[in-house]
């Protein structure tokens, strides 16, 4: 029997490691995107789509301010488009849950970038395009309205069948590229 707790606690954690059920994350491509912390994936997003749009020969700004009350976007294009990422993985229930959605930032597309052990799927949608407080009857990636919350902020859950249905799938930068494209073409 031993009397050193940290010893004790870290072998019982070991243990609980090695003996937990195997998921899709553990063998994926992407899965170690699970062992950062939600923030984190968020930025990793964020920073996913700035470095894209780069390489694509897009100016590129990446606001990295933490405090929301100052930041209206998280990337400027071109010096002309405002948008907001959001970033998912696919959780235990099959949904990619994006939260903090506001209707009042400043910015002109939302991006969703939704990550599963072994693909990423990215959605450009125009924020006048989004379901803020109707059913999603203009842009058509999934019927499901977003949730308000009493703060004000909206939550939209999207299963993988969602963005599978509407070829979001991600495999080269041409993919973001047009993504980006048919999203500047519903702002004009």
């Amino acid at each position: 029997m031993t009397t050193n707790v940290k010893e004790l606690l870290i072998s019982l954690i070991e243990e609980a490691v090695e003996s937990r059920p195997k998921t899709d994350w553990d063998s994926g491509v992407f899965g170690a995107i699970k062992q950062l912390e939600i923030d984190s994936r968020g930025t990793l997003g964020e920073t996913f789509i700035a470095v894209s749009l780069k390489e694509l020969g897009h100016a590129v700004s990446h606001n990295r301010d933490k405090d929301v009350t100052k930041k209206h976007w998280d990337i400027r294009v071109d010096d002309e488009v405002n948008l907001e990422v959001k970033t998912a993985t696919l959780d235990r229930k099959g949904k990619f849950q994006h939260e903090s959605l506001t209707p009042t930032r400043h910015y002109q597309g939302l991006v969703l970038v939704d990550i599963v052990p072994n693909d990423v799927y990215v959605t450009f949608a125009a924020h006048n395009d989004l379901p803020w407080r109707k059913p999603n009857d203009i842009f058509t990636i999934s019927s499901k309205k977003m949730h308000i919350r009493q703060d004000g902020r909206y939550k939209w859950d999207l299963n993988l069948k969602d963005v599978i249905s509407k070829n979001r799938k991600i495999n080269s930068l041409a993919d973001i590229e047009k993504g980006y494209q048919e999203m500047l073409s519903s702002l004009t």
